[in-house]
């Protein structure tokens, strides 16, 4: 059991470092998202936090057990040893077992009330883009764009895909997306 346990310390941890450098790297490019993997990696370093908290009090509170154990009876034949150990053995799974199951709902808890808060940050940051959007296609900008909006006629352009089997199968389709409007011909 300590050996599964200290396994996903481990890869928690590793995990911790993993967001956390992804984080800088995105807050460094000025990508907005990197916001969001820095509040990952917080949680993942709290999780982690409880985790060994979590071990280490467990494991105080056996070795106290067995101390009081000790200490409270007098020296114990071979047979009633092995019967104690049996039934410690019983007592200590059954309990582990209950606060597997007990981490095992918090943790899922707690990432789905993180995941909650993802989509919403998520949903906040694409509806601002949306917006800006907008305003580029309807605003002062709005002549500007409406050519190249216009030449990025995208059911003409399907109509003309040859598709190209790729090498994990499916198909895909090329074709040109204008970004800037050509410049004016002459006479025009």
């Amino acid at each position: 059991m300590a050996a599964v346990t200290r396994e996903v310390l481990a890869r928690l941890l590793e995990a911790c470092e993993v967001l956390e450098r992804h984080a800088a790297r995105l807050t460094a490019t000025g990508d907005p998202i990197g916001e969001t993997i820095s509040l990952c990696a917080i949680m993942a370093k709290c999780l982690h936090s409880l985790a060994v908290d979590l071990t280490h009090t467990a494991e105080a509170h056996t070795q106290a057990f067995g101390t009081m154990i000790e200490g409270s009876r007098k020296p114990l034949t071979r047979e009633e040893l092995r019967t104690m150990g049996g039934e410690l053995h019983q007592w200590l799974v059954y309990h582990w077992k209950r606060m597997n199951q007990w981490a095992v709902v918090g943790c899922s808890a707690a990432t789905l009330v993180f995941g909650a808060a993802c989509w919403a940050g998520g949903y906040f940051m694409a509806n601002g883009r949306i917006e800006a959007l907008n305003q580029a296609v309807t605003g002062p900008e709005a002549a500007n764009w409406a050519p190249v909006l216009r030449m990025n006629n995208l059911a003409d352009a399907w109509s003309h895909c040859r598709p190209l089997p790729q090498p994990h199968g499916g198909r895909a389709c090329a074709f040109p997306l204008w970004t800037q409007p050509p410049p004016p011909e002459a006479g025009r």
